[in-house]
């Protein structure tokens, strides 16, 4: 059985999917329109000139981008008509919300046939990127972001749903975002300060090694809330024992046991990868540094740390990213953070409320991915370079 495809079979399978999540935009609903959260929505009948157009233009990309007879043209064409893909859901949503004018209650939604069509933007683009053509995507993306500041400009947004929640709780997001922030990156930062001294433990002492791998990755089989409601006991009977605990706000439910919950699941990859970083340094570059007369402590923080950095650095990358999504759980147990969105919504069958949470946490996990990615390139040219 095959584990990998070729990069014609996988731009392939990109044109294929792109080229199916185009007829879907054509056939689903686009947008949904509800006079409020409660009222079930249902669909707006989109401009078909507009949808064909689309179709047309997908479909167009699809025989331009492949088989790539005269590579220089199709190219340039498949890039000019990837940025008018690119703007058409933004034009359909400005045409409808004209159209409709909505009172202000009144909510409209996108629903499949626009996520579809993001998505098919998203794959022609990116079958481009696998022959190199980064310039192509990010002018695609440059011109989507453009064709959304535009329209926001315009104040086409200020009728979507999502948009609805946020202005009837803007004080609440704030604070629950800065929640998230606080939880996600606070117990990122506790689990560095803990994992690194392991990972480097389990390294140097083959004995340790075993406990620490057993403990560590057993924390992370615990499912999430079971190990936020283990905890609770444990931090209520605390603070009742020693009411300073109390004082200085540990205590059964908020955002203690949130905290120690995700500090314990933060540890895994940033232990793991530190051994593993430790371990990949080669016999030979440590026999050198040893000839040179360095001493146990400079072989360890010129040479060994230096080189294990990358991988060390792709764990605690892991290690946030993962925070950043849990913290939403955090949220069952009075911790706070954008989760609270979440299941509010969730609770009331209230969709718009629900993506209030969810996309600023999924927002927050790219960017933070993002950063890690940037850093670690970073890293990477500097140890080439010496």
């Amino acid at each position: 059985m095959r584990n990998s495809y070729s990069i014609k079979e996988r731009e392939f399978l990109l044109y294929a999917t792109g080229g199916i999540s185009a007829l879907a935009g054509f056939i689903l609903p686009v947008f949904m329109f509800s006079q409020n959260r409660v009222v079930n929505p249902y669909p707006i009948d989109t401009p078909f000139f507009i949808r064909t157009v689309y179709v047309f233009a997908a479909l167009t990309s699809l025989m331009l981008c492949y088989p790539y007879k005269k590579q220089q043209v199709n190219i340039r064409l498949a890039t000019i008509i990837l940025v008018v893909l690119a703007q058409i859901p933004w034009i359909m949503l400005a045409i409808v919300n004209n159209t409709i004018n909505p009172a202000p209650p009144a909510r409209i939604n996108p629903s499949l046939g626009f996520y579809f069509i993001l998505l098919s933007v998203f794959l022609l683009s990116s079958s481009l990127f696998y022959r190199g053509y980064r310039l192509v995507r990010k002018t695609v993306f440059t011109f989507m972001l453009a064709g959304v500041f535009a329209v926001g400009f315009m104040g086409v947004f200020n009728n979507l749903g999502i948009v609805r929640e946020y202005f009837s709780q803007s004080s609440v997001f704030l604070q629950a975002f800065f929640e998230h922030i606080r939880l996600a990156f606070g117990s990122t930062f506790f689990a560095i300060t803990i994992g690194l001294p392991l990972g480097i433990a389990a390294y140097k002492k083959h004995g340790a090694k075993p406990w620490i791998m057993s403990i560590t990755g057993g924390i992370q089989t615990i499912p999430s809330l079971a190990l936020f409601g283990f905890l609770i006991p444990i931090l209520a009977w605390l603070s009742y024992i020693f009411p300073v605990l109390r004082q200085i706000g540990i205590k059964g439910i908020g955002p203690a046991p949130a905290f120690i919950a995700l500090t314990l699941y933060g540890l895994l990859p940033i232990v793991r990868n530190t051994t593993e970083g430790l371990t990949t340094v080669e016999n030979s570059l440590l026999e050198a540094a040893r000839g040179m007369g360095l001493s146990k402590k400079q072989l360890f923080l010129w040479v060994e740390l230096p080189v294990a950095m990358p991988i060390v650095l792709a764990g605690i990358r892991t290690s946030s990213v993962q925070a950043v999504g849990l913290t939403t759980i955090a949220a069952l147990i009075g911790a706070g953070g954008l989760g609270r969105f979440v299941f509010m919504g969730l609770g009331q069958s209230a969709y718009d409320l629900v993506g209030l949470g969810v996309f600023p946490i999924v927002s927050l996990a790219i960017l933070t991915d993002k950063l890690w990615a940037f850093i670690l390139r970073k890293t990477d040219r500097s140890s080439t370079n010496d």
